[in-house]
């Protein structure tokens, strides 16, 4: 049946497409090994001066931080081939996507990564070991902040891709790269571990400051901060209700999600374009 209607499949090669197809990944291969740079060179560091005991509670902690990247992923697939099409012929369109889809991801970073530097030694003993909560812990509630920012540049990357500027991207990439290992070859013989985590949030940092240049140059009326203030503001409260109930982390943990709430509700933070975009990832209507 399909070689009557619809003829024997064959094999072509097509020199054009695949030339401009190999054109647009290349960067993009780039980015992924400058990334592997940017987020690994650093074990190479501390083992090199501190030693491979250091290297695996610092392995710990970093294994603990990365659970929240499952998150951004998982959304921003969901969205990039509406931010395409929004590059290609409504670009208001694509600023306004960028903004609600970085205001819901706030939304579940902040308190995330609030709740984990308030509980490290929890964090580490259950998902690690006790061995690890000594100097895991202190260098896991410095990491887990590298996750906001990493959230930020995550999404502007993908709305770079879809305007077709994947170079930026590499040259940020390659900038964020040298900067984490002079940084960590600085400080990390020093300080050790707290150096190191703090490195990878001045990378993100670093990071964010070529990416969020180049976005304002495309999109000039994208906002951060006015973004980013009502979370944190809730994500800060949030760990202060944490604090002095650590030694009870599921007392914590109900506390800090009341007083989170309550803050978020308070200051406006959620609105109706949030809860619209929350089904439609969900695949509900409406």
């Amino acid at each position: 049946l399909l070689r009557r209607f619809f003829g024997w499949p064959g094999w072509g090669w097509d020199r054009g497409m695949a030339g401009s197809m190999l054109l647009a990944a290349f960067p993009l291969m780039l980015n992924n090994l400058l990334m592997v740079a940017f987020f690994r060179f650093d074990m190479f560091i501390v083992k090199a001066f501190r030693g491979s005991d250091a290297v695996a509670n610092y392995n710990a902690a970093y294994q603990v931080a990365q659970l929240g990247l499952i998150v951004p992923p998982i959304v921003v697939n969901a969205l990039f081939p509406r931010f395409s099409r929004q590059a290609r012929d409504d670009r208001a369109g694509l600023a306004r996507g960028f903004e609600l889809t970085l205001r819901v991801l706030l939304l579940l970073v902040l308190p995330f990564s609030a709740a984990i530097s308030a509980l490290a030694p929890t964090a580490i003993r259950l998902l690690a070991g006790e061995e690890y909560v000594a100097r895991g812990a202190p260098a896991l509630a410095i990491l887990i902040w590298f996750l906001p920012l990493s959230f930020v540049n995550g999404i502007a990357q993908y709305v770079l891709i879809a305007l077709n500027r994947q170079s930026t991207i590499t040259r940020a990439f390659a900038l964020t790269a040298l900067f984490n290992i002079a940084a960590n070859l600085l400080l990390v013989p020093r300080w050790g571990l707290p150096a190191a985590a703090l490195t990878t949030i001045g990378s993100e940092l670093v990071l964010y400051i070529p990416l969020r240049r180049v976005m304002r140059s495309e999109l000039p009326h994208t906002r951060v901060l006015p973004v980013l203030w009502r979370p944190a503001l809730g994500a800060f409260a949030l760990a202060a209700a944490m604090l002095p109930l650590r030694g009870q982390p599921a007392a914590a943990i109900a506390a800090g999600t009341v007083v989170y709430g309550i803050v978020l509700w308070a200051s406006g933070a959620l609105t109706g374009e949030d809860r619209r975009l929350v089904r439609r990832l969900l695949g509900r209507p409406g």
